[in-house]
C-alpha cells in the first residue's frame, strides 16, 4: 500500500510543483506608479548624462585614483558609471583607465574585490584594452581562493579557515530548495558557491555576505561571456544556485549568512539584488536556461515592489532617512545605482516591446522622472542622492554618482527606442555578443494553460492506473511476509512536522519504532535520511506483488541534465514524460525482500551532503 501511495503522492507533488512554478508574475505596470512614461527627448537625455559624467571627472584625485568625498568602493562605482557612459556615447572621452591603474598600485591589499574587477570589465567593454580584461581575471583568481567549492562544502572545511562549517544550510525558500535539490535534480550543492569575505583574515570566520557572493557571481558571468571560458560559467552557476537557495527570501537577496550557525541576517541592500539581476541576465543568456530566465522574471518583479526600498508610487527611497550632512560619506545612498544598472542590463537583453521589457522600462522611467522633477537642483544640475528630495546647491559626489547610473539607463533605453537609424550599433546600448538570447519572459505565455491541462490529465491517468494495481495487489496480501513490515511500521510512526528527530535503526523487526522524518514533510529533513528512504527502504511488497512487472537496470532517482538546465526550481514541459518515467522506474526498483534493520555503518557516503559530480577547480 505504501509503495503505491508513495508513487502517487510523488507524482501529484511533482506535477503540482511544475504547474505552480511555470506561472510567473503578470508584469502589469502598477497604476500607482508615478509617471512611468518617458517625457524627455533623446537629445535631452544625452545632454543630462554627459553633464553629470563631466561633473564627476574633476572629482578624481590623480594621486590615488579615488573620488573626493566617496569611499574606496564607491570610487569603483564611479568608474563603472563613467565607463558605461562612454560605451553608450560614441564620442565618450572620459577614459578612467589611468585611475584604475593608480588604485591597483597604491592599494594592493584592498583592490581585489568584485567592485574593482567590475570597473575593469566595464572599462574593457568601453575602451577595448585587453589588459583591462587581464586585470579582471586576475582579481577573479584572488576571489576564487575564497570560494567554497563543492569539495569544500562536502567536507565542511576551507583552506583559509580553521573551523568546520555546515555542508548545507536551509536558508532561502526552504521547500522549493528541498524539492529541487533532493528530489528532482539529484544534484546537491549545499553551501558550494558561497564566497567568504575577501580580506577577512579571521581563520574562524565563515561569514558570507551578499556583496561578495553576488559580486563574484556577476564577475564570473561577465568573464564567461567575454572569454568563453567554461570555468567562469560553472562558477557563475554554482554561486547563482547558492544565492537562490540560501540568501533569497522569496522577494530580495538577504545580505549575509554564517555557514557555521546557518543564521541569515535580515539586512537588505538593493546592490546585492542588482548584482544578482545583472549576473543572472548574462548567465541565463549564455546557458540558454529557460529555468533561470523564468526565475529572473519573477525576481525582477518582486524586487521592484519591495517596500524596504520602493515606496507605493514606485520611486526608490533606499537611504531616505539619511540626513543631508551624511550624503557624501554614506555608501547606502549609492546602492540603488547598482540596482538600476542591473535592471538596465536585463532590459537591454529583453525582447523589445515585450511585457518584461516594458515593465523594466516603466520602472526606470519612474526613477528618471523623479530624478528630474524632484532631485534636480535646477539650474545647477546637481542631484540629490535621495530621489524624493530636491538637490543641493553644491555638488554632492554621491548624488552625481547614482544620478549617472540612472541617466545612463535612460539614455540606453532612449537610444534603442529611437527611430533614428543613424545611431551606431555601439551607441544602442546593446550587448555585442552574438550569443543566442534567452529573453526574460520567453518561457511564459498563452501555452501555460494548455500545459497545465495536459499535466492534470497525466496526473489523473497516473492515479487511476495505480488504483487499479492497488486493488489487484490486495488480493495477494496472503503472499506478504509479515517480517517485511519493518519500514512500513517505521514510516507509519512519523514525527510531527517541525520535530528534528532521527530514526532508531537498531530495533529489530516488529519492535516498537521511534518517530521518523517523512520524505514529504514541509521541513528540511537531513538529505541522507531522505534519499535513503526513497532509494533503499520501504520493502513492503515482494517481487511477486506486481505480476508481469519488470525491474529496469537503472536505479538512479536523478534526471539527466540537459544543456542549459539549472537547479532553478522550474521544469520545462518537455521534460515531464521522462521525469515521470524515471520516477516510476526508480520506485519500482525498491528492494522487495530480505531487508534487515540498518545500522549507522549502512548509511551512504556523504550522509549530510552528497558530493557534486564535478568539483569546481580553483582556477581557469
Amino acid at each position: 500500500m505504501f509503495r503505491l501511495a508513495l508513487r502517487n503522492s510523488l507524482a501529484v507533488l511533482f506535477i503540482s510543483l511544475f504547474i505552480s512554478s511555470s506561472f510567473s508574475q503578470d508584469l502589469d505596470i502598477p497604476a500607482s506608479w508615478r509617471q512611468p512614461i518617458s517625457k524627455l527627448s533623446l537629445a535631452d537625455r544625452k545632454s543630462r548624462a554627459k553633464s553629470v559624467a563631466d561633473s564627476l571627472v574633476p572629482l578624481f584625485n590623480p594621486t590615488n585614483g579615488l573620488v573626493r568625498g566617496l569611499s574606496f568602493l564607491q570610487a569603483s562605482n564611479v568608474q563603472c558609471a563613467i565607463a558605461l557612459h562612454d560605451r553608450l556615447s560614441p564620442n565618450g572621452t572620459n577614459n578612467v583607465i589611468n585611475y584604475i591603474d593608480i588604485v591597483q598600485q597604491l592599494n594592493p591589499d584592498f583592490y581585489y574585490t568584485s567592485n574593482w574587477a567590475l570597473a575593469s570589465v566595464y572599462a574593457y567593454r568601453a575602451y577595448k584594452q585587453d589588459y583591462l580584461l587581464y586585470k579582471a581575471t586576475s582579481i577573479w583568481d584572488k576571489m576564487n581562493e575564497y570560494l567554497v567549492t563543492s569539495d569544500d562544502a562536502a567536507s565542511g572545511t576551507h583552506p583559509l579557515r580553521t573551523v568546520l562549517f555546515n555542508s548545507s544550510c536551509t536558508g532561502g525558500i526552504i521547500l522549493l530548495s528541498l524539492i529541487t535539490k533532493y528530489d528532482l535534480s539529484n544534484k546537491l550543492t549545499g553551501n558550494a558557491g558561497a564566497v567568504l569575505v575577501y580580506g577577512d583574515t579571521d581563520p574562524q570566520s565563515v561569514k558570507v555576505n551578499g556583496q561578495a557572493t553576488c559580486g563574484f557571481m556577476l564577475l564570473s558571468a561577465h568573464l564567461s561571456e567575454l572569454t568563453g571560458n567554461t570555468t567562469y560559467r560553472d562558477a557563475a552557476e554554482l554561486s547563482a544556485t547558492f544565492i537562490k537557495n540560501n540568501l533569497y527570501n522569496g522577494t530580495v537577496i538577504l545580505d549575509s549568512i554564517d555557514l557555521q550557525s546557518c543564521n541569515v541576517t535580515t539586512d537588505t541592500l538593493s546592490s546585492d539584488s542588482g548584482f544578482y539581476i545583472e549576473g543572472l541576465t548574462i548567465h541565463a543568456n549564455l546557458t540558454q536556461s529557460q529555468e533561470w530566465a523564468s526565475f529572473l522574471q519573477q525576481f525582477i518583479y518582486s524586487t521592484t515592489a519591495f517596500p524596504g526600498w520602493v515606496r507605493d508610487d514606485g520611486v526608490i527611497i533606499e537611504g531616505a532617512d539619511i540626513k543631508n550632512s551624511s550624503w557624501n560619506n554614506d555608501p547606502i545612498l549609492s546602492q540603488k545605482g547598482m540596482f538600476v544598472r542591473g535592471l538596465y542590463e536585463a532590459w537591454s537583453r529583453s525582447v523589445p516591446g515585450s511585457k518584461p521589457a516594458n515593465f523594466i522600462e516603466a520602472f526606470i522611467n519612474v526613477q528618471y522622472n523623479a530624478l528630474v522633477d524632484l532631485a534636480d537642483s535646477k539650474p545647477s544640475g546637481n542631484y540629490s542622492p535621495n530621489w524624493a528630495l530636491s538637490g543641493p546647491s553644491q555638488i554632492v559626489a554621491g548624488g552625481q554618482l547614482v544620478a549617472l547610473d540612472l541617466l545612463n539607463a535612460g539614455l540606453g533605453i532612449a537610444q534603442r527606442n529611437a527611430s533614428d537609424t543613424s545611431e551606431s550599433p555601439q551607441a544602442s546600448g546593446q550587448p555585442q555578443s552574438q550569443t543566442k538570447k534567452v529573453h526574460v519572459g520567453a518561457v511564459v505565455g498563452p501555452t501555460i494553460a494548455g500545459v497545465a491541462c495536459i499535466a492534470i490529465v497525466i496526473a489523473t491517468i497516473f492515479i487511476y492506473r495505480r488504483r487499479r494495481q492497488r486493488k489487484r495487489a490486495r488480493s495477494d496480501n496472503s503472499k506478504l511476509d509479515p517480517n517485511d513490515v519493518y519500514y512500513y511500521n517505521e514510516l507509519s510512526n512519523s514525527a510531527p512536522i517541525g520535530n528534528n528527530v532521527e530514526t532508531n535503526r537498531d530495533i529489530p523487526h516488529g519492535g516498537a519504532q521511534g518517530p521518523v522524518i517523512e520524505p514529504y514533510m514541509l521541513t528540511a529533513p537531513n538529505p541522507g535520511i531522505l534519499m535513503e528512504k526513497l532509494n533503499n527502504s520501504i520493502p513492503l511488497y515482494t517481487s511477486q506483488s506486481a505480476p508481469g512487472s519488470s525491474v529496469p537496470e537503472s536505479t538512479s532517482m536523478g534526471r539527466t541534465t540537459t544543456e542549459g538546465s539549472s537547479d532553478g526550481g522550474t521544469t520545462h514541459p518537455s521534460a515531464i514524460p521522462g521525469l515521470l518515467q524515471r520516477l516510476n522506474e526508480a520506485i519500482a526498483q525498491l528492494p522487495s525482500s530480505g531487508t534487515t534493520a540498518h545500522s549507522e555503518a549502512d548509511l551512504p557516503p556523504g550522509y549530510y551532503e552528497e558530493p557534486a559530480t564535478t568539483p569546481l577547480s580553483r582556477g581557469p
